[in-house]
């Protein structure tokens, strides 16, 4: 009797699309403020990847739930630029309850951020 040793290929990670609207059109906040998307990602830590749009130039950021990441130390973070409507992308970890934390570095208004994909 023999025996043979099989490799079995290693498990891809999964892209997920995802279409939640988290700010449309409204004024980002200045201090971190939290985003439950366990709804959409489940409990657990999945990459987020969003899209922010605005009307104005400035600096935006994601970070996982607790972290205490800023925009100079690590922290995933956007420049919008552009007149008018300027839009980027933009992606973190979340906690491993599926929590994100964003802010902008400043009060903007007319923005809107979107969660529009995670990966497993």
């Amino acid at each position: 009797m023999s025996f043979a040793l099989r490799a079995f290929p290693a498990q891809k990670p999964a892209v997920n699309a995802a279409n939640v609207t988290i700010l449309n059109n409204e004024e980002t906040p200045d201090v971190w403020t939290e985003y439950d998307a366990s709804a959409v990602v489940g409990a657990r830590t999945v990459k987020c990847i969003f899209e922010i749009t605005t009307g104005q130039n400035y600096s935006f950021g994601v970070r996982p739930n607790g972290s205490t990441a800023n925009f100079s130390n690590g922290m995933a973070a956007a420049n919008v630029t552009g007149n008018s409507a300027g839009t980027a992308m933009i992606e973190c970890l979340s906690d491993s309850a599926g929590k994100i934390q964003y802010k902008g570095h400043i009060t903007i208004s007319g923005t809107t951020l979107k969660l529009i994909g995670f990966i497993v």
